[in-house]
């Protein structure tokens, strides 16, 4: 079973996109290029996120916390990464997180 079926079975249907946007990030961000902080930093926020969307009741303020965390890691490899496809593949993870919360919150 993968990372992101278990979580998907542990998740309120409503939070299921926004749960997939997050673990389709983590998988990608190998080919972000990051530093190893920056990464360890976007998993936790990640791993926040998905924590949180896990709990019976998730918190609205915490999810938006970590979504804005989240966003604010992905904006800059979105506008300033070194290659289009890293760059693209930060918009998209910008993009399919934005969705996912908007349908929620």
């Amino acid at each position: 079973m993968t990372q992101q079926q278990s979580i998907a079975q542990q998740v309120a249907p409503e939070f299921q996109p926004l749960a997939e946007a997050v673990v389709t990030i983590l998988q990608q961000l190998p080919g972000y290029g990051l530093t190893p902080r920056d990464q360890q930093d976007i998993e936790a926020a990640a791993n926040e996120l998905l924590a949180e969307v896990q709990q019976e009741q998730p918190e609205p303020g915490k999810l938006r916390h970590s979504v804005a965390m989240l966003k604010g890691f992905l904006f800059p490899i979105a506008k300033e990464a070194a290659t289009v496809e890293t760059r693209q593949l930060a918009q998209q993870g910008l993009d399919q997180i934005s969705v996912a919360i908007g349908s929620v919150l």
